[in-house]
């Protein structure tokens, strides 16, 4: 089992079609079955105790603290590695052909109006390079709706300036496709001012990264969430406004002006427009909310 393991993180790592987080996460799932299968049996497990009666009992004794959709991306994870094995004759037939999946409902996101988004931007003090940038963090993640982790790998030549407008060039975002972003004019004046101050970070000539942290270096995924709850907290705002919900706002706020669905789609990145339209359910239930305060006969 730990070979055939290897085997496949090798193959992840070197798939042009697989990103690192995925990577990580897929590799962290089937960690977590082959030790459940260890730790039940007293013995290193083989490729044969990857059956669907086993995948069963995992599935059963993780059921106790995990949610469904912890559970579906498990299932997932171990289907891709049984597809795997199987095409590579290591099994004879994949066992989680026989494992259902638990049915998700789509959650709605809520987030937050226009105007608590333009306090959290207003609530940046600009005075020092560390204001300065995460401005322009939070403008990218409002402004084009990036992913955190798309943000954190942008390099200082993904900006492009053309004479229709400024873009950002998002590469390998999720499902590793790239895809070009326009930046509002907010978002390209609060580039330009950071990159006046770049080097106030005494980054080495050779880092690539565009945002930095006080030692020169690429930020982290973690410090764009602690930049997020630095000023929800100035605002008082909830705990439930992190770097996501910014992106939420970014399409929400778009479609309620009319933006186009599939626009938004290509500017997110989804892949099916189904993900997308969950966004027509926040304006539909924001529109019915309206409705219902205001018509004499609602």
């Amino acid at each position: 089992m730990q070979n055939a393991l290897d085997l496949y993180n090798r193959y992840l790592e070197i798939s042009i079609s697989t990103s690192m987080n995925t990577v990580k996460s897929y590799t962290s799932d089937i960690v977590q079955f082959v030790d459940f299968l260890e730790k039940a049996s007293g013995t290193e497990p083989e490729l044969t105790d990857f059956s669907s009666a086993n995948v069963r009992r995992y599935l059963l004794e993780i059921y106790k603290t995990c949610k469904k959709r912890s559970i579906a991306r498990k299932i997932s994870s171990l289907s891709s590695f049984g597809e795997f094995l199987l095409e590579r004759k290591l099994i004879s037939i994949n066992p989680m052909f026989q494992v259902g999946r638990p049915s998700i409902k789509s959650s709605l996101h809520h987030p937050i109006s226009v105007d608590e988004t333009f306090s959290l931007l207003s609530a940046v003090d600009t005075s020092d390079k560390f204001g300065i940038r995460d401005l322009l963090i939070m403008e990218f993640l409002y402004g084009s709706g990036l992913r955190r982790s798309e943000l954190v790998a942008l390099d200082i030549n993904s900006v492009l300036r053309k004479e229709s407008g400024d873009f950002i060039q998002v590469k390998s975002g999720k499902g590793s496709k790239d895809r070009v972003i326009p930046m509002s004019f907010t978002s390209s004046t609060a580039y330009d001012e950071y990159m006046r101050t770049r080097v106030q970070f005494s980054p080495s000539p050779l880092e690539k990264a565009l945002f930095l942290n006080r030692y020169g270096k690429r930020l982290s995924d973690r410090s764009i969430a602690t930049v997020i709850e630095k000023y929800r907290n100035i605002c008082g705002l909830g705990s439930d406004v992190t770097p996501h919900t910014l992106r939420h706002c970014f399409a929400t706020h778009l479609l309620d002006s009319g933006a186009d669905l599939r626009a938004i789609q290509m500017m997110l990145g989804h892949e099916n427009l189904s993900t997308t339209q969950i966004y027509t359910q926040v304006s539909m239930q924001k529109l019915m909310e309206v409705y219902d305060r205001t018509h004499p006969k609602a």
